[in-house]
């Protein structure tokens, strides 16, 4: 019976430094493949980001949900969610946005986005002369503590709804909510001029020149101010 030796003593001292020398190659093609997986989700994101970005938003919206089908646990789903309900806004598919925005609201209900999903929500509404749902949707965004300018944003197009639905009054208050509560915001001096402008509706002139003057004095140099070249 022909029985094999030992190993070559050679071969024994070798095998581990083979064994070695093949991890060491093998180790950058697999660090390659985890980049380009890691990578691939992002790519994927960036490319629907683009598309969103060029106003494709049928495509966009097919991105962003392909990218949330494919990558569950990815850290941007929250952001995929909201350009998609974006775009279905801009599609003017709102059930989908809405029940996007249900689904945000259980899922992420503290995140920044949904504040700008439910702002541009109610800025749809407000656009299609859905006056009363788009004070309800901005009121949501008030509920939820948002950024100041979030805040006035919203209590902006809440007076603005109110006044086309000849509800001056009631207007007047949201725009006089935005310069006391949040005077340093952006939309401040809109909120100024549209309250010397619903003043002026209401017959209360001596008061609009009052409300005017408040403008050109607390927001010199704003296209607002300008506009009555005080």
């Amino acid at each position: 019976m022909n029985m094999r030796g030992p190993a070559p003593v050679h071969f024994l001292l070798s095998f581990p430094k083979t064994l070695l020398l093949c991890m060491l190659v093998a180790l950058p093609a697999l660090s390659a493949q985890a980049q380009e997986a890691n990578r691939e989700p992002e790519q994927q994101f960036e490319d629907a980001l683009r598309l969103y970005s060029e106003n494709v938003f049928a495509n966009a919206a097919n991105g962003f949900h392909t990218f949330q089908i494919e990558n569950p646990l990815h850290a941007r789903i929250p952001e995929a969610m909201y350009y998609e309900a974006e775009s279905y806004l801009a599609l003017g598919r709102q059930d989908g946005a809405i029940a996007l925005l249900s689904l945000f609201d259980q899922r992420f209900p503290l995140h920044p986005f949904a504040f700008g999903t439910r702002l541009s929500l109610g800025k749809y509404f407000f656009d299609k002369q859905d006056f009363d749902r788009a004070i309800r949707t901005l009121s949501q965004v008030l509920e939820r503590s948002p950024s100041a300018e979030q805040s006035a944003l919203a209590l902006y197009w809440m007076g603005e709804s109110a006044f086309q639905q000849k509800s001056t009054i009631e207007a007047l208050r949201y725009f006089e909510q935005v310069i006391t509560d949040f005077p340093e915001t952006e939309t401040a001096p809109r909120a100024a001029f549209a309250i010397a402008y619903n003043e002026i509706e209401l017959g209360r002139y001596a008061d609009a020149a009052a409300s005017f003057e408040r403008l050109s004095q607390r927001y010199p140099g704003t296209e607002f101010a300008n506009r009555i070249g005080l």
